[in-house]
């Protein structure tokens, strides 16, 4: 049996040319087999399923034509994959991802500097980490595992963006866990059908639909982690007890679970489709945040997560101090919520518009807005001391970018420019 099958899906002949030129030289000596499958008039998730069907190794690798793979990331994921029998999926990080995949965008003066650079980032200690979404450009799976959950679905047509998210959540539901490994990575050549922005996006959005028909999941919120709140949780803590308020799938109670598996997680997450996920990581309660009686959790937890949820509420106010109640002396809350003071809200008003979107700030379904100080005082007035107030940021548009020196001249002394950039605030209290 070989070591490895790699299912390369090629749509256009000059990608899959340099694709099979560079495992030539690479893997000459590798006891592998490439299955080539046509993903030009069908879709990819369609054409590894057929690879798959061909493929003699429990290890197959899907892979699409227009990646550069070398040898030692081979090596690197292979060895993740099978170092524990939990783990059901592995992959590297690249230049070009709608997740957190990326690690570096730039292109490479040549071959030998690209080849350079994946040698040597695989030399470095191996880092991984759990996620919920792995991506197909690269993706190495058991094969029992992927026969468990039934290969890719079909029914991700064109280029079958999400199948990937789509296998992933089915692998964990079944008990397996997708790995990233970050001291690998693959480069996507910019020849590939994907390349053109325009393309990529429109392939993500009909994925995307895709994906939300099914899983009911709406992904730009469902499968990050929010590293940005999980610094501020002591991991290494014994007997660490943690509530996830608004968990979504689990990413973060994935990651606290990963670095102590000793921790106790609870979840409260309302959307169903989302709690049955991430119940794989804690006890999740799939049920309305307001609506749940916190009593017998009276000075349980040593840290609450409410990360992207009190905007959603109806009362955040008394939430939050249901919080304090379950926290233990010295506990922590970590919150964040999008802030309203942003320069884009300013730049919207003055156009005379307060458009609500899909996502975002004005995300349709926010019920209550926050400025620095109402976070503040949020948290204080239950009663809570604020250790730490923090901002993300986001990319700003030009005409954002052109109306900051106007905003910041107009505001007080005491105000923080700052806060015109703040796109969410993350907020660390203790209780007293």
């Amino acid at each position: 049996m070989k070591e490895a099958s790699f299912i390369i899906a090629a749509a256009e002949q000059a990608e899959l040319e340099q694709c099979l030129q560079v495992l030539e030289q690479e893997f000459a000596q590798q006891e592998i087999e490439v299955i080539v499958v046509e993903a030009a008039s069908r879709s990819y998730a369609a054409a590894f399923n057929d690879g798959a069907r061909q493929a003699e190794s429990d290890t197959l690798l899907f892979m699409r034509a227009a990646s550069i793979f070398f040898l030692p990331v081979y090596r690197q994921l292979r060895k993740c994959l099978w170092q524990d029998d939990k783990i059901a999926a592995v992959g590297p990080l690249t230049n070009q991802s709608f997740y957190g995949q990326t690690l570096c965008t730039e292109d490479y003066e040549d071959y030998q500097e690209l080849r350079s650079f994946c040698y040597n980032l695989c030399e470095e200690a191996q880092v991984v980490s759990p996620t919920m979404r792995l991506q197909d450009f690269c993706l190495m799976v058991k094969r029992s595992a992927y026969q468990q959950v039934g290969g890719f679905d079909e029914r991700f047509t064109g280029a079958s963006y999400m199948a990937d998210a789509d296998l992933c959540l089915r692998l964990i539901k079944n008990g397996g866990q997708p790995i990233r490994v970050d001291n690998a990575y693959v480069y996507q050549n910019s020849i590939h059908e994907g390349s053109n922005a325009e393309i990529q996006i429109e392939n993500y959005r009909a994925g995307r639909e895709q994906f939300v028909t099914k899983w009911d999941i709406r992904p730009e919120y469902s499968f990050f982690v929010r590293q940005e709140l999980l610094q501020f949780v002591p991991m290494n803590q014994e007997q660490l007890c943690v509530l996830e308020a608004g968990c979504a799938c689990g990413s973060n109670l994935m990651t606290i679970k990963y670095q102590n598996p000793a921790s106790e997680l609870y979840g409260i997450e309302l959307e169903e489709a989302a709690a049955s996920i991430a119940s794989q990581y804690a006890q999740i309660y799939n049920l309305d945040l307001e609506g749940f009686s916190t009593e017998s959790w009276q000075d349980k937890f040593d840290v609450v997560i409410m990360g992207d949820i009190l905007e959603h509420l109806r009362d955040p106010w008394k939430t939050v101090a249901r919080m304090y109640d379950i926290l233990k002396p010295g506990g922590k809350i970590i919150i964040s919520v999008p802030n309203i003071t942003h320069v884009s809200i300013f730049r919207r008003m003055l156009a005379g518009h307060w458009d609500y979107e899909d996502a975002g700030i004005l995300d349709r379904t926010h019920l209550r807005f926050f400025a620095r100080a109402e976070v503040l005082s949020l948290l204080e007035n239950a009663g809570f001391m604020v250790s730490y107030i923090g901002y993300t940021q986001t990319a700003l548009t030009d005409k954002d970018r052109a109306l900051l020196p106007t905003l910041t001249a107009m505001l007080e002394q005491t105000a923080d420019p700052g806060q015109l950039k703040a796109y969410q605030w993350v907020a660390v209290a203790v209780k007293r």
